[in-house]
């Protein structure tokens, strides 16, 4: 048990306080907006150094946007959200660092907890971005794809922020 503790604080998702225990880490704007600066430049930085990929790769990202569709119109979010992870990922593995997917991992383990929050679904957006980011990797354009790829994450940022203020003026903490 200490070594679970011990590990989530270390990937900072608790706090040990002197004599009181552990708290989780509290979750902020501020966080969400350091957060989402990071995740994209390391992703985007992934896409960019990404190896060219396959027909085969390709086409199984597009399967990934279809079936995110469907996981969508059958209202199956948990389906949705591993999809999309699934979908990232499978780029972001392409740009041939263990070491990035690592802290690519942790910084998506972060923010879900952020995604959890969101009373957002934003799923005809993110598939018209998704379909943005494989068609400029089908161009071999991989700059293209890491900027369609800023983009998508931007605009998850920004929705998420605007989720955030909303929560906190319904509830008067502004």
């Amino acid at each position: 048990m200490r070594e679970a503790l011990r590990i989530l604080e270390a990937e900072g998702f608790i706090l040990f306080r002197h004599n009181r225990g552990a708290w989780v880490t509290p979750v902020s704007l501020t966080d969400l907006e350091d957060l989402y600066d990071v995740r994209i430049a390391m992703e985007a930085d992934a896409v960019a150094k990404s190896k060219p990929f396959s027909d085969e790769a390709l086409d199984d990202l597009q399967g990934l946007i279809k079936k995110m569709s469907h996981a969508y119109a059958d209202e199956d979010s948990s389906r949705v959200v591993k999809l999309n992870r699934d979908f990232h990922f499978r780029i972001y593995g392409n740009c041939g660092s263990e070491r990035r997917m690592r802290i690519i991992r942790q910084l998506w383990m972060h923010a879900e907890r952020y995604q959890q929050l969101s009373l957002q679904v934003r799923h005809d957006a993110a598939d018209d971005e998704h379909k943005a980011i494989v068609n400029a990797l089908s161009s071999r354009d991989h700059e293209l794809a890491a900027e369609a790829l800023r983009t998508h994450l931007v605009t998850t940022v920004s929705l998420l922020k605007a989720d955030w203020q909303r929560v906190e003026s319904s509830a008067g903490l502004n």
